[in-house]
Protein backbone atom coordinates (compact mmCIF):
# COMPACT_ATOMS: atom_id res chain seq x y z
CA UNK A 1 0.00 0.00 0.00
CA UNK A 2 0.84 3.68 -0.59
CA UNK A 3 1.16 5.59 2.41
CA UNK A 4 1.66 9.65 2.40
CA UNK A 5 1.50 11.92 5.33
CA UNK A 6 0.48 15.27 4.11
CA UNK A 7 0.92 18.55 6.25
CA UNK A 8 0.20 21.57 5.24
CA UNK A 9 2.43 24.34 6.26
CA UNK A 10 5.87 23.11 8.31
CA UNK A 11 7.67 26.37 9.30
CA UNK A 12 8.11 26.36 12.82
CA UNK A 13 7.42 23.62 15.94
CA UNK A 14 4.29 23.87 17.74
CA UNK A 15 1.25 21.23 17.98
CA UNK A 16 0.88 20.10 14.71
CA UNK A 17 4.32 18.92 14.56
CA UNK A 18 3.79 17.56 17.55
CA UNK A 19 1.14 15.60 16.01
CA UNK A 20 2.98 14.78 12.56
CA UNK A 21 5.35 13.43 14.60
CA UNK A 22 3.25 11.09 16.42
CA UNK A 23 1.52 9.64 12.86
CA UNK A 24 5.30 9.81 11.50
CA UNK A 25 5.71 7.19 14.55
CA UNK A 26 3.23 4.79 13.05
CA UNK A 27 4.04 4.68 9.73
CA UNK A 28 7.32 5.55 9.34
CA UNK A 29 7.75 4.40 5.66
CA UNK A 30 5.30 6.72 4.52
CA UNK A 31 6.34 9.35 1.85
CA UNK A 32 6.06 13.09 3.04
CA UNK A 33 4.71 16.55 1.61
CA UNK A 34 3.63 19.53 2.84
CA UNK A 35 3.23 22.88 0.67
CA UNK A 36 5.97 24.55 2.25
CA UNK A 37 9.13 23.00 4.38
CA UNK A 38 11.33 25.63 6.49
CA UNK A 39 11.01 23.92 9.25
CA UNK A 40 14.84 23.76 11.14
CA UNK A 41 14.26 20.90 13.69
CA UNK A 42 13.77 18.12 11.56
CA UNK A 43 13.14 15.56 14.59
CA UNK A 44 9.59 15.32 13.63
CA UNK A 45 9.83 14.62 10.27
CA UNK A 46 11.72 11.29 10.99
CA UNK A 47 14.85 11.74 9.18
CA UNK A 48 12.52 11.32 5.80
CA UNK A 49 12.69 14.72 3.45
CA UNK A 50 9.46 16.21 2.53
CA UNK A 51 8.41 16.79 -0.92
CA UNK A 52 7.29 20.29 -1.06
CA UNK A 53 4.94 22.27 -3.75
CA UNK A 54 5.71 24.37 -5.69
CA UNK A 55 4.86 27.62 -3.75
CA UNK A 56 7.85 26.26 -1.51
CA UNK A 57 9.52 28.23 -3.99
CA UNK A 58 7.59 31.29 -4.29
CA UNK A 59 9.55 34.33 -3.38
CA UNK A 60 7.18 35.21 -0.57
CA UNK A 61 6.38 31.95 0.65
CA UNK A 62 8.91 32.08 3.36
CA UNK A 63 7.94 35.82 4.76
CA UNK A 64 4.24 35.59 4.46
CA UNK A 65 1.30 33.93 6.20
CA UNK A 66 -0.05 30.47 4.93
CA UNK A 67 -3.10 32.71 4.02
CA UNK A 68 -1.27 34.78 1.17
CA UNK A 69 -0.97 31.17 -1.02
CA UNK A 70 -4.46 30.57 -0.10
CA UNK A 71 -5.83 30.73 -3.66
CA UNK A 72 -2.79 28.05 -4.62
CA UNK A 73 -3.42 25.83 -2.10
CA UNK A 74 -5.69 23.56 -3.55
CA UNK A 75 -3.91 23.16 -6.24
CA UNK A 76 -0.28 22.91 -4.73
CA UNK A 77 -1.85 19.62 -3.26
CA UNK A 78 -3.73 18.46 -6.25
CA UNK A 79 -0.53 18.27 -8.23
CA UNK A 80 1.48 16.52 -5.09
CA UNK A 81 -1.30 14.14 -5.17
CA UNK A 82 -1.45 13.37 -8.79
CA UNK A 83 2.40 13.31 -8.66
CA UNK A 84 2.34 10.54 -5.70
CA UNK A 85 -0.45 8.52 -7.24
CA UNK A 86 1.42 8.46 -10.62
CA UNK A 87 4.62 7.36 -8.80
CA UNK A 88 6.45 10.12 -10.13
CA UNK A 89 7.66 11.17 -6.48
Amino acid sequence: MNVAIVHDWLVAPGVAEKVLEQIIECSSDADRFSLVDFLEDRRPLGGKPVTTSFIQNLPFARRRSKSSTIICNAGAFMALSDAHDRGRI
